[in-house]
């Protein structure tokens, strides 16, 4: 499992269900603007929720700091990534995931509407932070699929998970 600025994941092999093997869970996802301070505390707090096995930070000016605080002060697993590309040409790359339903969002969850809207509103819409941590996550995951933990919740993942409704090329009208 993997945790990427505020956005929880995981893939397909979660919840022992062998046919959503390439699938990737949006767990949780939450937005805010943190001091360095704050965001390390709202890390080790979801990290701990969620019991991740990665942390993945953006590797900018800004982060910097936090990765080697959060492995002295919390032991956890961090990584630092940079992007190789704008998001755009990132999200391109994992057209064919969000087509073929593969990336699945909870049927409920009270950040799921501000979620969608991002997702679905961009590249022209107001925020793109949580699509941002979904590519870093995606790309990450693109990379090493194969070697990812799956987790060991009990949940019937069928009445649980529906696919995200973002397609390339819709605007956000067109996609409710």
């Amino acid at each position: 499992m993997v945790l990427v600025n505020g956005l929880v994941l995981d893939t397909g092999s979660a919840f022992g269900a062998l046919t959503r093997v390439n699938f990737v869970h949006v767990l949780h996802a939450a937005r805010g603007h943190w001091t360095p301070g704050q965001m390390r505390h709202r890390i080790m707090e979801l990290a701990e929720e969620w019991r991740v096995d990665l942390v993945i930070i953006e590797d900018t000016a800004g982060c910097m700091s936090l990765i080697p605080d959060l492995k002295e002060e919390s032991g956890l697993n961090v990584i630092g990534r940079t992007p190789n590309d704008d998001k755009v040409t990132r999200l391109l790359r994992h057209e064919g995931r969000f087509e073929a339903g593969r990336i699945v969002l909870p049927q409920e969850a009270s950040w799921l509407a501000d979620f969608e809207r991002e997702l679905l509103a961009f590249p022209y819409g107001r925020h793109d932070d949580q699509v941002d941590a979904l590519l870093l996550a995606l790309d990450y995951y693109a990379e090493r699929l194969p070697s990812l933990r799956p987790l060991d919740f009990d949940i019937d993942i069928d009445s649980f998970w529906r696919p995200s409704p973002w397609r390339i090329g819709e605007s956000p009208d067109e996609a409710f």
